[in-house]
């Protein structure tokens, strides 16, 4: 018996926080888990012929078709996306009929729901074991929603709640998204991201650096091809009032340039690996601001390995509360204030007790 791993990402350590994650799952796999068997399979490429099947392209829409009217019904979707979602579900039943014995982990919550839906029920009719590795849960996110039905974010909550009810077990990158799942009797763990192997090899690498380099300016870092987060820095380098250089870098950044006429922002876009390295170990800190949104920002448990003081808001440190190292601000003026002062006085005086902030609040509401 083996493992067949369905993902949209390779596990590429040098790439964005998905990539990392599957990294890290795969590395426990084979190393913690002695899985000698690993076979691996995109659920992002998926082709538009199959191969080795006896039916015809036609017979298998009309086929698909009618397995998804019985499945899901009513349905409302575009046609073209009714033809992606039904070659979808013939890729993955191809795959799953090689592998009638194996077990099957899903790298769910990547940003492609859609046809999963149509699947499990097949799977679960071959019972045949299935994990899901949590990344995100894709209807709490703004901007994603379910073909099948036209639901925009989070009116389709319920539908991937069942969905995941049908799976053996669920494992969360994030603690908020293990209680929520346990809440709805979910069988759920949670596996916190940590850099390993290769990843946190250049978190070392950068550490040591950083201990002879003169630090200059902060860093805004992230992937922002994706809406939360493209949404999130536009907000925070229009809100940032530093005295020095603050510049931004990540997948897709560049698409940040415009929206903001301070000068002290910088915006360097996407970089490779060595330059990123460079400039990592040369700030003084990294700022993070994340809007709500699911799964957990691998970066701060890179950045703490690396030895970079990360500021970031209480919605960005979920999950990672516990992190001595992080300086948890919690509004605009809060980080302004932190960032002109000392780096040697913000290690001093700054806390992670939300208390204080709590009661200024309260204070302000009454």
């Amino acid at each position: 018996m083996g493992i067949v791993y369905l993902s949209p990402y390779t596990g590429d350590p040098n790439k964005h926080g998905g990539e990392k994650r599957t990294y890290q799952i795969k590395t426990l796999l084979k190393d913690e888990c002695n899985i000698q068997k690993l076979t691996e399979y995109s659920s992002l490429f998926i082709p538009f012929s199959l191969k080795n099947q006896k039916l015809t392209w036609l017979k298998n829409f009309i086929k698909g078709c009618l397995i998804a009217s019985k499945i899901n019904s009513p349905i409302k979707f575009k046609f073209v996306e009714f033809v992606k979602l039904n070659q979808a579900f013939f890729y993955y039943k191809s795959i799953l009929t090689q592998h009638p014995k194996d077990t099957i982990i899903w790298d769910y919550g990547c940003g492609n729901p859609n046809s999963w839906d149509f699947l499990i029920p097949y799977i679960k009719s071959k019972d045949q074991k299935l994990i899901a590795i949590i990344h995100n849960l894709d209807s709490l996110i703004d901007g994603r929603y379910l073909v099948r039905k036209s639901n925009s974010s989070p009116k389709w909550f319920n539908s991937e709640i069942n969905i995941l009810k049908k799976c053996n077990h669920t494992i969360t990158i994030s603690r908020e998204e293990y209680w929520l799942l346990k809440l709805y009797k979910i069988n759920s763990s949670f596996l916190s991201y940590f850099p390993i192997k290769e990843v946190k090899k250049v978190c070392l690498k950068i550490k040591e650096t950083r201990v002879n380099t003169s630090k200059n300016g902060f860093l805004i870092l992230g992937s922002t091809v994706n809406k939360p987060t493209y949404e999130a820095h536009r907000t925070l380098i229009n809100k940032i009032n530093c005295t020095e250089k603050v510049y931004v870098a990540g997948y897709g950044s560049e698409n940040l340039k415009g929206v903001s006429d301070n000068k002290n922002i910088n915006i360097l876009g996407t970089l490779s690996q060595e330059d990123l390295e460079i400039v990592l170990s040369k700030v003084k800190g990294v700022i993070v601001y994340s809007q709500p949104t699911t799964g957990a920002l691998t970066k701060i448990p890179e950045l703490v390995t690396s030895g970079i003081p990360v500021f970031v808001n209480d919605i960005g440190a979920r999950s990672y509360n516990h992190l001595k190292e992080l300086y948890v601000y919690n509004d605009f003026n809060h980080l302004n204030t932190i960032l002109n002062k000392n780096v040697s006085d913000i290690h001093n005086n700054s806390s992670n007790d939300l208390t204080d902030v709590a009661i200024a609040i309260l204070k302000q509401k009454l």
